[in-house]
């Protein structure tokens, strides 16, 4: 599976991390690719000039990392997300099934208590018509292996409910 922040806006995973505390650091290492020494500017990018790649208006685009792959912080949003702000095609409303590869840990839940309504939040900034419903099917309370860790099922459950105060969220256990 995915985790929560590949599907989402690199302005949405931002408030939900330490580095949004830290105004000097535009910076965000990846510690699976430290052989490569990859840096990911995420903000402070006042120098791109950019104005619309294939016809998408520049606003509308997101700084993606230089590493191709799902397992990269928001380059499914990019791939997946992102067409359907453009068109010809419109979300009617979105279920959801994601979680177990957020299921770390109890801070991995906290933290999804926080990415999770980002990302919905960004999608509907993003998608006008996804205001309309979005439901998300809660983790079973039965969760073995990698990635999951069946001791924070619980926590995780919890956070997802974090969605829920959300104008027109639906769920499913």
């Amino acid at each position: 599976g995915t985790g929560v922040e590949q599907w989402m806006p690199p302005d949405a995973i931002e408030p939900c991390t330490p580095l949004a505390n830290d105004p000097e650091d535009d910076r965000q290492t990846h510690d699976d690719d430290s052989s490569s020494g990859v840096d990911v500017l995420i903000r402070g990018r006042d120098d791109l000039e950019l104005q619309q790649v294939d016809g998408v208006p520049a606003e509308k685009l997101v700084l993606q990392e230089t590493n191709i792959g799902a397992s990269h912080n928001s380059n499914l949003y990019n791939a997946m997300i992102v067409p359907y702000a453009e068109g010809p095609m419109e979300f009617s409303g979105a279920i959801w099934y994601q979680g177990e590869a957020n299921t770390k840990d109890a801070a991995s839940a906290l933290l999804y208590a926080c990415t999770f309504p980002q990302m919905l939040r960004s999608w509907r900034r993003a998608i006008p018509s996804l205001q309309a419903f979005f439901s998300f099917a809660q983790l079973s309370t039965w969760c073995t292996g990698r990635p999951a860790n069946p001791s924070s099922i619980p926590q995780m459950r919890d956070a997802q409910l974090s969605l829920t105060s959300e104008a027109r969220v639906a769920w499913a256990t």
